[in-house]
């Protein structure tokens, strides 16, 4: 299976690309003019975390530099898609500086340097009315 890292479009005409940026997704299906792809995301609602499965369609003449391979460099055990899906969607911040997850994968960060005990790392859920109906 193909993915792609969220991002927006030089020609958006859709609100919702801007809640995919920094998240990789799963492609369902390629043709001439798009790409449609599948984002997975953590949204709190009711206090409580619900896992939100969105679909977005992307320009295809503008995606090729945003696919990712699911099975190819890995850092700390896991590949860049495995390494957004553990994240869920989070905001991760250094010193008050949202860093963007491809930095980190490449950085070499894993997710127990993010997630752990000691981190320098502040993790922030994303707002909650982001969420459209």
């Amino acid at each position: 299976m193909r993915s792609i890292i969220g991002f927006i479009p030089t020609q958006n005409t859709n609100e919702l690309h801007l809640r995919v940026k920094n998240l990789t997704g799963d492609v369902i299906e390629i043709t001439n003019n798009t790409v449609v792809a599948n984002f997975a995301t953590m949204e709190k609602i009711d206090n409580k975390k619900v896992e939100i499965i969105l679909t977005v369609i992307f320009p295809s003449n503008e995606c090729e530099p945003y696919f990712v391979s699911q099975n190819h460099i890995k850092r700390h055990g896991i590949n860049f898609h495995q390494f957004c899906m553990e994240l869920k969607g989070y905001e991760i911040y250094d010193k008050n500086n949202e860093v963007p997850k491809w930095e980190l994968f490449w950085g070499n960060i894993s997710i127990y340097d993010i997630f752990g005990k000691n981190s320098s790392y502040t993790i922030k859920d994303r707002p909650v009315n982001l969420i459209t109906t």
